[in-house]
């Protein structure tokens, strides 16, 4: 496996998304506001055509970025899903969906080596710390 250069990982941000308000709908509506396009994620479970337990979830700003409505977000989700027949709205129908809001935090390498440096010196060790391995 190949490292990542030291000039390369400066350049590098990482993203963590925090889950809020996961509700579970009663149904899916296409035409109500059960699930709003880029202010929902949506996480669905259905069983496939061999009648195994499935799920997808996209976060909020991925059917926004795509420029889906809802009906659009649903099937992408089964296809995501590995559903292979046909979308019907009766199969629609049978869908279970949770929607949740998310918060987005990111952190360059930068400012996680210098939190990294902080907490060290704070836990009263006193040295700096090695550089980050990310094999230990």
């Amino acid at each position: 496996m190949n490292s990542i250069s030291s000039r390369l990982l400066i350049g590098c941000f990482s993203a963590l998304f925090t889950l809020l308000d996961v509700e579970r709908c009663s149904q899916i509506k296409p035409r109500s506001l059960s699930a709003r396009v880029g202010v929902h994620g949506i996480r669905i479970e259905f069983f496939n055509e061999k009648g195994s337990k499935r799920t997808a979830t996209y976060l909020p700003e991925v059917a926004k970025e795509q420029g889906w409505d809802h009906i659009q977000t649903i099937d992408s989700l089964l296809r995501k899903g590995g559903y292979k027949a046909p979308i019907t709205n009766d199969f629609r129908k049978t869908i279970k969906l949770t929607r949740y809001r998310s918060e987005k935090m990111t952190m360059s390498y930068a400012e996680y080596i210098a939190h990294r440096q902080h907490h060290h010196y704070q836990n009263g060790i006193g040295h700096p710390l090695p550089p980050y391995n990310h094999y230990s």
